[in-house]
């Protein structure tokens, strides 16, 4: 008996083939992401203008059927790709495909994402409203919307650049928090780099190389043997410099959010 096709597998094709086919007919470039990952973007897409490739790059997250309705529109669920989409220096859209009206509904995921981050509130969902369509009217306005949310995102970079000394390359993963006493952080992925480059103002903003396997957290092997006496048990630990729980947790996500937004290279 041949294998069964799951209605979701087709109606998952049908709105990345619809979302795909807008954007190449209006120039732009698209590429589909394996669907084995899941870092929570379906197409990479490099915009163009006048047959110009442009050096503005997005990532869409593309959700399609009658699920995602809501009487205001339409809502996707965040998961676990909240930080990674508030964060990001590749922002990324939501789309959904509602296969009754065949039409496609949007919103820049970040930008609602990032706001909710800064003024602390939870944010497990993004409502869509019903007159927010995507097709080859209001392409333009989407277009503009993600490529000015970019150029802001650019300017946190310059402001990196000044407060670290650090060159920033325009293709570089940049994140920036203070941590629980107000001391600031700066991760740094650059472009196909083997590591990323940790800032910290109590390191006299000194760049320290490192990767995830250089993150130990309590509980592991390692851990235990790095750092033996009780009273450091719960302490984590990247490299020789000692974290606490948050900061920890911050970097993860980085090292997270870099490796989404990194080519995937071939092995």
């Amino acid at each position: 008996m041949p294998p069964h096709i799951p209605d979701s597998h087709l109606t998952s094709r049908q709105a990345v083939n619809r979302v795909r086919l807008l954007l190449e007919d209006a120039g732009h470039i698209v590429e589909e992401v394996s669907g084995t990952s899941d870092f929570g973007e379906d197409l990479r897409v490099t915009f163009g203008a006048k047959n110009k490739r442009t050096p503005y790059t997005v990532a869409i997250q593309v959700k399609g059927g009658r699920s995602h309705r809501r009487k205001y529109g339409y809502c996707v669920r965040v998961g676990k790709h909240g930080d990674n989409w508030a964060e990001t220096n590749i922002p990324v859209a939501c789309v959904v495909h509602d296969p009754d009206v065949d039409g496609l509904f949007w919103t820049n995921a970040s930008r609602e994402l990032h706001h909710a981050k800064l003024t602390m509130t939870g944010l497990s969902s993004l409502r869509i409203p019903g007159d927010a369509r995507l097709d080859e009217e209001t392409l333009p306005e989407f277009v503009g919307e993600m490529r000015g949310y970019i150029d802001g995102s650019r300017g946190i970079d310059r402001a990196v650049e000044e407060l670290c000394g650090v060159r920033v390359g325009p293709r570089d993963y940049v994140a920036y928090a203070p941590n629980i006493h107000g001391e600031q952080m700066v991760f740094i992925q650059r472009w196909e780099a083997e590591r990323s480059l940790l800032l910290h103002v109590d390191l006299d903003w000194q760049p320290i190389e490192i990767t995830r396997e250089d993150l130990l957290l309590p509980g592991t092997d390692e851990h235990r043997r790095r750092m033996p006496h009780e009273t450091l048990r719960n302490t984590p630990l990247i490299g020789d410099i000692i974290l606490d729980v948050n900061e920890a947790i911050w970097i993860m996500s980085c090292f997270m959010n870099s490796e989404w937004h990194s080519p995937r290279r071939d092995s």
